[in-house]
């Protein structure tokens, strides 16, 4: 059956975009680099990794990236996973890319590049570049409503676009305009799906005075009692939500926003059984991972954690960073 895939489907490779000096990173970005070079290293662990970099970056990059990782060299810098808008679907028994309608000329440039290298199989059809959503890959879908009114979609128009990529079993609504104090960058940094049927949130903060207290409460009450596409009441693993300032309490005042959502230890990523977190905030991150590894490990996961806190200074986080290739 077609369907977009989720991010726990079975990956053929990850293809990693290099964060390079020449843009305007701390520290002539080598601490971001060397965090860089930790995620993709934790990643290969699993699955096949492959960096893009740019001519001019090369040889620095080879001094710092892992070995046994294979680079390739494109022709610019400073594309990231959300200048392309690629998403992969399930389309007439094969794994097809589908681009954004709209994406700029480095970042088709980029995705030509990743193409000559590891033939892409593109889809004709298309989704809108600003779209963002997360789903299971059996129907379920779960989106921001700030980005509902971005897109100009109603509800009942978004089920028309998804069900040209196949079925839609349910459209999970989270309205985060409902808390004008907080911006919330994508509906994943407050809910993941992990597997058929299995949800990872921020945990609910226990003091109601937390200004994060009514938009997670608000999560979680959404989730809880749902059922899956095959009639499954969904399993809730909870995960403490991060306070590292310039993750989860950054301001963003100047936009209207006292704090922001701008990232958390559900950035984590999924390739093939593996789950690499985020460690944001050295006093809570030991924590985080056992309850990771109490809550994931048990569902078959290999779980490792990578201090990605120079990424999440500089604005990355693993998201940015990678685009997977579906099998």
């Amino acid at each position: 059956m077609n369907h977009i895939h989720s991010e726990f489907d079975a990956h053929r490779a990850v293809w990693a975009l290099w964060p390079s000096s020449l843009c305007n990173y701390h520290d002539e970005a080598v601490p971001l680099q060397k965090s860089f070079a930790r995620f993709v290293a934790a990643v290969s662990m699993h699955t096949p990794v492959f960096v893009s970099v740019s001519e001019n970056e090369y040889e620095r990059a080879r001094f710092i990236i892992p070995k046994h990782i294979t680079m390739y060299k494109i022709d610019c810098d400073g594309v990231y996973a959300d200048d392309l808008h690629v998403h992969f679907v399930y389309e007439d028994g094969a794994s097809k890319v589908v681009t954004g309608a709209d994406i700029s000329c480095k970042a088709a440039s980029v995705l030509n590049g990743f193409n000559n290298y590891h033939c892409l199989n593109f889809s004709e059809k298309k989704l809108l570049s600003h779209l963002d959503f997360e789903t299971d890959g059996e129907g379920t879908f779960v989106v921001l409503q700030s980005n509902l009114n971005l897109c100009g979609f109603t509800l009942e128009s978004l089920r028309n676009m998804f069900e040209k990529f196949g079925r839609v079993h349910r459209i999970m609504l989270i309205r985060d305009t409902d808390f004008p104090d907080i911006h919330v960058q994508s509906v994943t940094d407050l809910l993941r799906f992990v597997g058929p049927g299995i949800v990872v949130l921020n945990n609910v903060p226990h003091e109601e005075k937390n200004p994060f207290y009514k938009l997670l409460n608000h999560v979680f009450g959404m989730v809880s009692g749902e059922r899956d596409s095959e009639g499954r009441e969904y399993i809730v693993k909870t995960i403490p939500f991060g306070r590292y300032e310039g993750a989860g309490y950054a301001t963003y005042r100047d936009r209207g926003f006292k704090y922001s959502v701008a990232g958390s230890y559900l950035n984590f990523m999924i390739t093939n059984q593996s789950v690499v977190v985020p460690l944001i905030d050295p006093e809570n991150d030991n924590q985080i991972l056992i309850n990771m590894q109490n809550s994931l490990g048990a569902l078959g996961f290999d779980v490792n954690g990578v201090d990605a806190v120079d990424l999440y200074a500089n604005g990355l986080d693993f998201k940015k960073l990678v685009m997977p290739v579906y099998r």
